[in-house]
């Protein structure tokens, strides 16, 4: 089994050769080659010097690409992809420069997709570093080769095209944005859905600023849960033990009255979509009817007409 690795990087003096030789260092369970391409876009630091002494030291499993201007992560992840395009890889793994990686994660995420053909790809994984009140997250993704995939409802084909949107790694502050994460390992989604399915993986909960939002997103993930449980019934239940957003931030202090705060939550949730219904009902009537008596008035206006 062969595997593409592929790093954009700028100024990650700091981090680079920990992560390189992470990832050279993997454990596979099966005989497994490992190449690193790696593609420095002009740094002003001593990123690219490094890089260029670990290439030098694993020639053959590092791949030292040398940008001649600093012209963006897609150009760069679009350089990558053109060179390992030219051999035969089952799997492709692109990541950031600046993240750190956990140990035996690769492995995790290659061998379930070995198991599991109809998995297309591994979607972002998030590995939790929490320092203070902030979150790190951590982002790899796993693609097989020449496949294709779903993404915020464009279509790429992965090594037969290029590659026009990339997702890194972000800092957010933990309470502003509401971003929770639980038992973080892989993420995997459902072939041609947008559907996550989790093994032993991580489960994001976004708090919505707009109730309404809120609301059609429930409604959404209601309808995801519907196809988790007849497809995959073990990870439906096993998604259903893990922990909500309310029961979060209860443990938080907030104490009972953000229990009865969520209870009015869910209350209103059902009164609002039924006055949903009702307003879509009725617009669609009065729209039908005044159609109606429009086309009615017109025949009549061509009889008086005629006489």
């Amino acid at each position: 089994m062969k595997i593409a690795i592929g790093l954009v990087v700028h100024n990650e003096a700091n981090n680079i050769e920990s992560l390189l030789t992470s990832i050279i260092k993997e454990q596979f369970n099966s005989p497994t080659e490992i190449k690193v391409f790696v593609y420095t876009d002009r740094p002003t630091d001593s990123t690219e010097n490094i890089v260029k002494d670990l290439s030098n030291l694993y020639q053959n499993k590092i791949r030292h690409l040398r940008g001649r201007q600093n012209r963006g992560k897609v150009h760069g992840v679009n350089t990558i992809l053109y060179h390992i395009k030219k051999n035969t890889y089952n799997y492709v793994v692109m990541m950031d420069g600046d993240i750190k990686i956990k140990h035996g994660a690769l492995c995790t995420l290659v061998e379930f997709m070995e198991k599991n053909p109809n998995i297309l790809g591994a979607k972002p994984m998030c590995i939790p570093i929490i320092k203070g009140n902030f979150l790190q997250r951590i982002r790899a993704t796993v693609i097989k080769k020449k496949v294709i995939f779903s993404s915020k409802n464009k279509m790429y084909k992965i090594l037969t095209g290029r590659l026009n949107i990339t997702r890194g790694i972000n800092t957010y502050p933990f309470i502003e944005t509401g971003h929770l994460y639980e038992d973080i390992k892989l993420n995997l989604t459902i072939p041609y859905t947008q559907i996550d399915i989790c093994t032993d993986s991580t489960i994001e909960y976004e708090y919505k600023s707009s109730l309404l939002n809120q609301f059609r997103y429930k409604r959404r993930e209601g309808r995801a849960f519907g196809m988790l449980k007849e497809n995959f019934p073990c990870l439906y239940n096993e998604q259903k033990r893990r922990l909500r957003f309310s029961t979060y931030f209860l443990t938080g202090g907030l104490g009972g009255y953000f229990t009865e705060f969520v209870s009015s939550l869910n209350a209103i949730e059902s009164v609002v979509f039924t006055v949903e219904c009702l307003v879509n009902t009725l617009g669609f009537a009065t729209g039908f009817i005044f159609n109606h008596l429009k086309n009615d008035r017109s025949v009549n206006t061509c009889s008086k007409w005629k006489k």
